[in-house]
């Protein structure tokens, strides 16, 4: 498995305040994970001269036994060619039931665990289930291709940039959109999504605020794990409002500095330019829903 960590480095060079952004699934390697970062220690950053804190750094720690990240057993090809010939065939049950099956089994390395995922996504597409399609298609992709099918690869940043713009993901849409484009893929439609993406970036030069939809989820079975949302701002200033539920702490992270304040309904917090790239963590119970406004550099 594999999991994708966000963590503040010290001035000391301690690792502090790790969050998993996103993972394979099973918890136990979220945990694994969280406790072996707390443990690193870095040679800290400096600004001026002196040490300061790194607030946005990232890392993906992959769990497998060295050398068969990319081999694919005969077993589980026959499973994956069982799971494509349902799909192919649109028997959804049987397809269903070899996939949970198949999930079930925790022997898989990384190149079929990510295949799978990708079978996972076409799956929910037949379904109609968009929240589990794009869901197993970032898990598809998380690894920027480093074990997927190299002409799969391209096709599933489009079908994830095109779910993310129609779910207002709008920062994940760009992000998406820029791998695809860095391939050099010649995919015919190509040019029809640059459309709506310079669509999103005119909406974010004009004057117009923008409203993002924010969901508490719940941590279940990782007592290390903490209960929170994550966003990549698009804008220098932000503010929450409307919330139903509890919530606990906001946290800016970005490159040299954070802001971490209660997330209290209509303050506004600014994010200045020189602070670098920044993310956005909001705390709180499982279920509590809020709406996150990006306003306009005054």
């Amino acid at each position: 498995g594999w999991v994708q960590l966000s963590y503040v480095v010290t001035e000391s060079g301690e690792v502090i305040d790790p969050v998993v952004e996103e993972s394979s699934g099973p918890r136990a390697f979220e945990r694994a994970a969280l406790k072996t970062v707390q443990r690193w220690s870095y040679e800290p950053a400096t600004w001026d001269g002196k040490p300061v804190q790194q607030c946005q750094t990232k890392v993906m720690i992959s769990f497998a036994i060295e050398g068969s990240e990319a081999t694919v057993s005969r077993r589980f090809y026959n499973r994956y060619y069982k799971i494509e010939k349902a799909i192919e065939k649109k028997d959804i049950e049987k397809a269903g039931k070899l996939l949970d099956n198949t999930f079930k089994s925790y022997d898989m390395t990384l190149s079929e665990l990510t295949s799978l995922w990708a079978l996972r996504a076409q799956h929910a597409a037949l379904t109609g289930d968009d929240e589990m399609q794009l869901k197993a298609i970032r898990k598809a992709t998380a690894s920027n291709g480093r074990w997927i099918n190299q002409e799969l690869y391209p096709q599933l940043l489009y079908v994830r940039t095109v779910l993310e713009l129609q779910n207002s993901n709008l920062p994940e849409a760009l992000d998406t959109f820029d791998k695809l484009v860095s391939l050099d893929s010649d995919m015919p439609k190509l040019e029809d999504l640059r459309t709506y993406i310079d669509r999103v970036r005119n909406i974010i030069d004009s004057e117009s605020i923008i409203a993002v939809s924010g969901r508490i989820d719940a941590a279940d079975d990782c007592d290390d794990c903490s209960n929170n949302w994550q966003y990549d701002p698009l804008r220098r200033k932000v503010r929450i409002a409307e919330v139903d539920g509890e919530l606990g702490n906001i946290e800016l992270r970005c490159a040299w500095r954070r802001i971490v304040d209660k997330a209290r309904p209509g303050k506004s917090w600014d994010l200045p330019e020189d602070w670098g790239n920044c993310s956005i963590i909001v705390f709180g119970e499982p279920g509590s829903s809020f709406t996150l406004y990006e306003e306009p550099s005054a």
